[in-house]
């Protein structure tokens, strides 16, 4: 018995040493660590009262006593036997409250992208410099989309700041990182806009992008010469 409770005092004290030490970092991997070994502190204490009490009920055996050291050698064959499958569980919680409990708070941009693009389309010249176009160009090409080529906006992105987007990246040839910090929106939603931009784009290109003989009866000279 002696023997049992000096292997838990130290296996305690491990875990106290390593659950203070990672305490005091805050990446991901010394808050697993936090989270299982202060599991595993709850574990051995669980596990070291049961062998106390089983050792402090072995000098007045009785039937009573009995029954409480069988009850007691049953929890501890259970416990260690489900060990792994308990310190499992608490990964996936500790993972879990890591995902979606720990987080950080939701930054708050000076300027959204849409205030951004407003504030160019209002601003003398800087719409030719970033759109390529003049504002007036601008809301004529957005609004033609919008009413015969099927673009719409969604709940955290206006159409206009959609159609500015696809152009910004089409004029300076703009990273989706760049466009993060200008547009304010994650690099899966600038993605998805300038593809439904895209799509409305070259379904209008259909009919204004068509050659003069659509039955190409006649090769051109530079091509049969060629």
């Amino acid at each position: 018995m002696l023997h049992d409770h000096v292997s838990f005092y130290l296996d305690f004290r491990l875990n106290c040493d390593v659950l203070f030490v990672s305490y005091n970092y805050n990446d991901l991997s010394n808050k697993i660590v936090f989270y299982l070994c202060m599991f595993r502190l709850i574990f051995i204490s669980v596990l070291f009262i049961c062998v106390y009490r089983s050792g402090s009920s072995g000098s007045d055996m009785d039937d009573s006593g009995s029954d409480d050291y069988e009850w007691i050698s049953k929890a501890i064959v259970l416990l260690c036997s489900n060990q792994n499958n308990l310190f499992a569980s608490a990964l996936v919680a500790s993972m879990y409250y890591m995902t979606y409990v720990d987080k950080n708070e939701a930054r708050t941009p000076a300027q959204s992208g849409f205030a951004w693009t407003m504030e160019m389309l209002n601003t003398p010249g800087a719409s030719e410099k970033m759109f390529r176009m003049s504002a007036t160009l601008f809301y004529q090409l957005h609004d033609l989309l919008v009413s015969t080529y099927g673009l719409q906006s969604s709940l955290h992105m206006n159409s206009i700041e959609s159609l500015a987007m696809f152009l910004v990246v089409c004029g300076h040839g703009m990273s989706n990182s760049a466009l993060h910090g200008i547009f304010k929106h994650s690099g899966e939603t600038i993605s998805r806009k300038f593809e439904d931009v895209l799509v409305c784009l070259v379904s209008m290109c259909e009919h204004y992008i068509r050659p003069i003989d659509p039955n190409f009866s006649t090769t051109h000279s530079r091509i049969s010469n060629d």
